[in-house]
């Protein structure tokens, strides 16, 4: 089976050229994916790894997704679990959050697993420092994750010391070696280089070919007008809002707290492709 049937099989639509571009990403490098809101990122951190372990290709034995929020932990997490489902395959998913912490992943080193957790839990594991655990248990973990894994860490700009700190401990990782293959993947829609000076970096990117797609097009392209507006209280906002709200789109309110203003960002919605 091709990569692009088996993404149509996980989906229900077909892959990208970007997305089919980084499925044959080897992992010797890392990667980054520089690709907006709406590309297909987070089926792409998933099902490429899949696709190896469905075709036995080798690759890693975990694959481990950190993310900044609760919520997209639930998200990813629940997405994943279909997929996996659907697949038939004999791959555990576990989730690793605040108030819900999966375990069984440290006890069987050699089955292949998915871990989903928010970067507090995943990374104070990865230090040998893990949240909740004790101190006996905390090396079993921290070899979970520093061992023949394969890390995402998405929506990087969210992350804060998270980004630099997983770079650190992949330099690490990769002059101290590992038992097999440790991998990095770094997402973002807007994504400082800084932090991987020095390293050996592979970009993946949307180009002419992605942009053919209408849907990905009107995603990238489409306007997003912002407006600013002095308001003094909730009936302000409300009017505003009723004022400039466009019919079928989504409109996105911030309120800075420092001064009395308020932000106002609006865009077409379209169908979604993970």
């Amino acid at each position: 089976m091709s990569y692009r049937e088996f993404f149509k099989q996980c989906t229900g639509c077909y892959s990208y050229p970007w997305q089919e571009r980084f499925s044959i990403w080897s992992g010797k490098s890392i990667a980054v994916v520089a690709a907006p809101t709406g590309a297909g990122k987070e089926f792409e951190a998933v099902i490429p790894w899949l696709y190896f372990h469905k075709m036995s290709i080798p690759t890693t034995a975990r694959l481990v997704y950190a993310l900044p929020t609760r919520s997209l932990v639930e998200q990813v997490y629940e997405n994943t679990r279909r997929v996996v489902a659907a697949l038939l395959l004999p791959i555990k998913v576990y989730c690793l959050k605040g108030g819900f912490i999966e375990h069984g992943f440290e006890q069987d080193l050699t089955q292949p697993a998915i871990l989903i957790g928010t970067q507090d839990q995943l990374l104070s594991r990865a230090l040998n420092r893990g949240f909740g655990v004790s101190w006996g248990q905390r090396p079993l973990h921290c070899a979970a994750l520093t061992n023949d894994c394969r890390w995402i860490l998405d929506e990087i700009q969210l992350t804060g010391v998270a980004y630099g700190t997983l770079v650190q401990l992949y330099k690490h990782w990769q002059e101290l070696g590992t038992f097999g293959q440790t991998q990095l993947c770094l997402m973002s829609a807007t994504l400082d280089d800084r932090p991987l000076e020095g390293l050996d970096v592979e970009r993946f990117e949307l180009d002419t070919k992605d942009l053919a797609y209408a849907q990905l097009a009107a995603k990238v392209t489409r306007p997003k007008p912002v407006l600013r507006a002095v308001v003094k209280g909730v009936a302000d906002v409300a009017a505003l809002v009723e004022a400039k709200h466009l019919p079928e789109s989504l409109s996105l309110i911030i309120r800075r707290f420092t001064v009395s203003e308020l932000t106002f960002f609006s865009s077409p919605v379209t169908a979604s492709h993970s």
